[in-house]
């Protein structure tokens, strides 16, 4: 079931409707038949897959704790048991397509072969979630749930089921063993937030991707043109990937459930550190504690460090994807933090000031929009053949087209820059008491601009999020 469609409204509303005239026991059930309803309402056969995970990790925890001498066994075993599931469904045609062409180049006598897996959508997320649950248990930073039900809901929660966040056991678990009650500042909320996460996707998300996906159709659109497309395809994947979190977000509130904050305005980053602190927060810190820090972390000599960055990115690559593309993508920005961190070790004196600052994050974002085209250009055609295009698209057009795709593309996104300073604005003195005096107005008329904005500009193509397929 889409976020963006007829269909996810009057779903959320029913259920939302439900929901709040039942008792806390029952909330959880019905919690749960409606997050495997919406899980499989297109392919009813992937509710067992989530039956499957629940059923071996909520054991598996189980039994950690009644069988002490064997915990690391268990773990083990609900480790692997989803690492395996994801493996196969993600990674094994991937594997097979990799072994062939690598056999053929070496003079080998055989032929292509693949196979039709369906990739269960939300797939990498779950996994994660239910690995970081079994690794905490063991770790003694939370206690096994001997409530079945109340771990169900945990992993099938539908809101943030198929593109996350990626939540800890310890911050969300317990908010499905409390009783919750409906607040009228949550609902105020969680419209506020849901209306800014469908503008994003159905306007700036949506929008900007025509102009992306017809400069990436081109096979030779010149440098300055294809600059322009992977920015706006950075532009894009933002707006559509932090779009979809801020509706999870704000749908999670209406049952009285809290989420983590996944993006925190990454492209105002200072470093390529910080980009990762601020972007796809959930996931950066998952790496962090479950990959990174145990391969060496920041703490290890410079060679081990830059082995566990490189491990963790590339990793982190192929988490987006099973293809070479993905995984360059993320040797790329494991460097660049291998970068920083040599170049914080020279020079001790960062830039300082609003000119520093500034230079520092023109610097970073330019960094992090030639990246997007690592990550969009899948067959790397457009990387492997860089240098060969012309600065200017052929056909004798000059700067015209480039131009005028860049300023649709700045138009477009320029929400996403304006966003900060209203925060900032609204969260500053006097200004937010006034706003918190007036709250339900102020609240519900930006909502009802950004709605009517949504059904005056959004884009035609109805794409689905771009983060569904990982």
């Amino acid at each position: 079931m889409k976020f963006q469609s007829f269909e996810f409204v009057v779903f959320l509303v029913a259920v939302v409707g439900v929901y709040w005239l039942l008792g806390r026991r029952s909330q959880n059930v019905f919690l749960l038949i409606a997050s495997y309803v919406f899980y499989g309402f297109v392919n009813p056969w992937l509710v067992l897959l989530l039956v499957a995970f629940t059923g071996v990790n909520f054991g598996c925890a189980v039994l950690q704790e009644f069988r002490p001498n064997h915990r690391k066994l268990f773990m083990l075993s609900s480790v692997i048991f989803s690492l395996s599931v994801l493996g196969y469904f993600k990674y094994f045609n991937f594997f097979i397509s990799s072994f062939v062409e690598l056999f053929n180049a070496l003079g080998g006598s055989t032929f292509g072969r693949s196979f039709d897996i369906l990739l269960p959508i939300g797939i990498s997320f779950f996994t994660f979630q239910t690995i970081g649950y079994a690794i905490d248990v063991y770790r003694h930073k939370v206690a096994p749930t001997k409530n079945l039900i109340d771990f169900a809901v945990f992993v099938a929660f539908f809101p943030q089921l198929v593109a996350g966040p990626i939540e800890r056991a310890n911050r969300l678990l317990p908010q499905f063993q409390r009783t919750r009650r409906l607040k009228p500042e949550a609902a105020r909320l969680a419209l506020v937030i849901m209306a800014w996460g469908f503008f994003k996707k159905l306007v700036i998300a949506d929008q900007v991707a025509v102009i992306a996906d017809r400069i990436f159709a081109t096979a030779e659109p010149g440098l300055v043109l294809l600059a322009v497309g992977t920015l706006a395809f950075g532009i894009q994947i933002y707006a559509d990937f932090s779009g979809y979190t801020d509706i999870a977000r704000g749908a999670a509130k209406l049952f009285g459930i809290n989420l983590s904050r996944n993006f925190n305005h990454p492209y105002l980053a200072r470093s390529p550190r910080e980009f990762w602190r601020r972007w796809h927060i959930s996931l950066s810190s998952w790496f962090r504690d479950y990959v990174y820090v145990p391969l060496g972390g920041s703490h290890s000599g410079h060679a081990r460090n830059l082995r566990a960055l490189l491990v963790t990115f590339i990793v982190s690559g192929l988490w987006h994807g099973a293809s070479w593309n993905f995984a360059l993508w993320g040797a790329y920005h494991g460097l660049l933090l291998a970068g920083q961190r040599y170049l914080s070790l020279r020079f001790t004196q960062p830039l300082q000031g609003v000119l520093g600052s500034t230079l520092t994050g023109i610097v970073t974002f330019s960094l992090v929009t030639f990246g997007w085209l690592l990550f969009r250009d899948r067959d790397l055609y457009y990387v492997s053949h860089l240098f060969e295009q012309p600065v200017l698209p052929s056909g004798g057009e000059g700067w015209g087209p480039p131009l005028f795709l860049l300023m649709q593309t700045a138009l477009w996104a320029l929400p996403i820059w304006l966003h900060p300073i209203y925060t900032s604005i609204a969260s500053n003195g006097r200004a937010s008491r006034v706003v918190r005096g007036n709250a339900w107005v102020f609240d519900a008329g930006i909502a009802t601009i950004l709605l009517a904005a949504v059904m005056l500009l959004r884009g035609r193509s109805g794409s689905d999020f771009i983060y569904f397929q990982f």
